[in-house]
């Protein structure tokens, strides 16, 4: 007869096979996984989108237009411009510096003696407004394209 110690059963392979299946951990599920890398994703995307708020993609002015601009053509006489090293105010009246709008874009050309620009800005709605102007190298005046002679020149003043 055989010794009964060392017999092993099918009822005894199953509960070994049992207790070993209880020791190895489950794999990591999809649905734990996926929340913690949607909010990753998230998180990130609302930093960048902050990031680019706070840091305003502002472009710098070109130096020549750097400066407070008036007309003295009668019917401009009023009015304004002011260039800072990124924004750009257009006003009528006493000046404040504080309507500057954040300049996005600055496109030049040098066409002989002038150069042609295209200063795109942005206004506080959000809408993007655009100025062609002409800067006159050898006399410092400024034009825009379509008013080629209402001239404006620097002043050093804002009053």
């Amino acid at each position: 007869m055989p010794d009964s110690t060392t017999t092993t059963t099918t009822a005894d392979l199953d509960d070994a096979v049992a207790r070993e299946c209880t020791k190895i951990e489950p794999p990591l599920q999809k649905t734990k996984v996926l929340p913690f890398v949607l909010a990753l994703f998230l998180a990130a995307g609302a930093y960048g989108l902050w990031t680019v708020a706070v840091n305003e993609t502002k472009v710098p002015v070109p130096t020549e237009l750097i400066g407070y601009w008036r007309s003295s053509t009668e019917q401009y006489d009023d009015r304004y411009l002011y260039f800072a090293d990124r924004s750009v105010a257009l006003g009528r009246g006493d000046f404040a510096e504080s309507q500057g709008f954040p300049v996005e874009s600055v496109q030049s050309t040098i066409e002989g003696t002038e150069r042609h620009l295209s200063v795109v800005y942005r206004q506080p709605d959000g809408t993007r407004d655009q100025l062609h102007l002409v800067y006159h190298v050898p006399t410092k005046t400024l034009t825009f394209k379509n008013q080629p002679s209402l001239k404006w020149t620097k002043r050093r003043s804002k009053g």
